[in-house]
């Protein structure tokens, strides 16, 4: 019986070694080369709610969308920590238009949003664990915002301002460093009062990227200000090209850029390796307007876009050094539009987007993960075990035959 129990012990002390390695973070090697299938949902139907939609994924995989609450004219925050459910908050009322969200590294909430009474850029914060507070950056002006936060959690927005007795717009850029105070400046003057879409991103070097569209000359445009250094601008497509722009940067500093034709003709791509040159290249030519893009953790790029024909929510994904494909997501009524991408870091693919016919936030997650898990450590790791367990067992039977015990059989003191 003795001898059981410590072939027992022995197995149950292996058992335990080989979870507690099958059980460490999972690594990733690749892109998958498939398109995943995806599950939506409401996220709020109280009321005319979900227009400028903006989300993002916290270091818990948690996600967050900021979007604008039209029937009582407020800014909203959803958030659904992983594996849980969804909850709403208001973060502020009479204002939360052109919406855009951020996550710090220590997982504090950013937001950007304009005040359409006051014709103000406003920002809020949210600490993790913390309180929502709200502050005016730009007093002048503030549509079409988009925010990002640095390695140091300094925060940057890109935003239109209007002067209508000059008819024209500015592309302005706001920054404040961890804890600092808002200065602001202009980067680019457009001959035109008419404004669209500001993207920003930042790289590994804390460098600044930002996609935006000119109206005047119908041109995508690009502007990139390195970390402590000066702005410089270029036309990267001027063939009526660049409305609804959307920009991320990858691992190596790649960048790539998502637009639409002006009429919402076709989905186009423009992508430039660091210190590379530009790639143009048409992803969908049938059916796009608004879009998001986004990149794993193994430089997979994923773009969220409305069909401007169809009404539907649609996604394209291109795995790193392979080649695009689409898919519908959604094509219940008039959806996709606000629509914005996000990629966890376990490789699932996330969605809002705004149902116009229902006036519903909706939200949609791929069934599947995008990445290819990396299991040669834990394969040979278990295999370890299982040998080391294997030698255990056969050296627990040789003992029997012998008569070896593992146990003694002298009696405690006092027994």
């Amino acid at each position: 019986m003795k001898k059981k129990v410590g072939m027992l012990i022995a197995v149950c002390f292996c058992a335990v070694l080989f979870l507690s390695v099958v059980s460490t973070a999972v690594e990733y090697t690749a892109s998958q080369s498939t398109l995943p299938s995806f599950t939506t949902s409401i996220v709020d139907s109280s009321g005319y709610v979900g227009e400028y939609t903006s989300i993002a994924v916290d270091s818990k995989n948690g996600v967050y969308l900021s979007y604008f609450d039209s029937t009582h004219n407020d800014l909203k925050c959803a958030y659904k920590p992983n594996g849980g459910i969804w909850t709403t908050t208001t973060v502020d009322t009479g204002s939360g238009t052109y919406t855009s969200i951020a996550i710090d590294s220590a997982d504090g909430v950013h937001i950007s949003y304009y005040d359409y009474m006051k014709g103000a850029l406003k920002y809020a914060y949210k600490p993790s664990g913390g309180m929502w507070t709200n502050t005016t950056v730009d007093p002048e002006g503030g549509k079409y915002t988009s925010i990002a936060v640095d390695s140091a959690n300094g925060v940057h927005i890109s935003y239109r301002t209007y002067d209508y007795g000059k008819n024209s717009n500015m592309l302005k850029y706001a920054y404040k460093s961890s804890g600092g105070g808002w200065s602001n400046t202009t980067i680019d003057t457009l001959a035109t009062n008419y404004g669209a879409s500001t993207s920003i991103a930042i790289d590994s070097a804390d460098g600044v990227h930002i996609s935006y569209y000119d109206p005047y000359y119908f041109s995508q445009k690009y502007a990139y200000k390195p970390s402590g250094g000066f702005w410089g601008r270029i036309t990267i497509d001027s063939g009526n090209n660049g409305k609804y722009s959307s920009i991320v940067v990858n691992s190596t500093d790649g960048v790539h850029i998502c637009y639409s034709t002006y009429n919402g003709g076709s989905l186009n791509y423009a992508c430039k390796p660091k210190g590379g040159k530009w790639n143009l290249t048409t992803v969908d030519s049938a059916d796009a307007d608004y879009m998001s893009i986004a990149v794993d953790s193994k430089d997979g790029v994923h773009i969220s876009y409305r069909g401007h024909k169809s009404v539907d929510q649609k996604y394209a994904y291109k795995p790193y050094g392979g080649t695009w494909t689409t898919t519908t997501v959604d094509s219940a009524s008039d959806v996709g539009n606000f629509t914005s991408i996000a990629v966890d870091s376990s490789g699932y693919v996330h969605i809002s987007y705004y149902d116009g016919t229902n006036g519903d936030l909706k939200y949609a997650v791929s069934n599947s993960s995008v990445l290819v898990p990396e299991c040669s450590v834990s394969v040979v790791a278990a295999g370890v075990v299982m040998i080391a367990l294997f030698f255990v067992v056969r050296n627990c039977r040789r003992k029997e035959k012998t008569g070896i015990r593992f146990f003694s059989s002298a009696k405690p003191n006092g027994l």
